[in-house]
C-alpha cells in the first residue's frame, strides 16, 4: 500500500505560508524596535520550534559586530530565571 500523501491528513489550514510570513515579519520589526541597542538572546523552547525560530530569526535586524547580522547561538550563557 502506498503512503498517503501529508494534504490527506490534514483537516484544516488555520493559517497559510504568507500570513505565517507576514505575522513573522511583523514580529521581526517589533522585537527589532525593542531591543535596538540591548542584548538579545533567542531561545525556542518548545519541541518542533526550529522551524518558526529560524523562520522569525530572519526577519531580525540589528548590529552585530563581525557579521553584519544576527548572531545565532546554540548555548545561552543568561540566567533565564528558571
Amino acid at each position: 500500500m502506498l503512503p498517503l500523501s501529508l494534504s490527506e491528513h490534514i483537516a484544516e489550514v488555520f493559517f497559510t505560508a504568507e500570513e505565517l510570513d507576514a505575522i513573522n515579519r511583523r514580529l521581526g520589526e517589533q522585537i527589532t524596535k525593542d531591543y535596538q541597542g540591548k542584548n538579545l538572546c533567542v531561545v525556542g523552547v518548545l519541541k518542533g520550534s526550529l522551524m518558526f525560530m529560524a523562520d522569525l530569526i530572519r526577519y531580525l535586524k540589528g548590529h552585530v559586530e563581525g557579521t553584519g547580522g544576527v548572531d545565532v547561538s546554540v548555548h545561552c550563557h543568561d540566567d533565564l530565571g528558571m
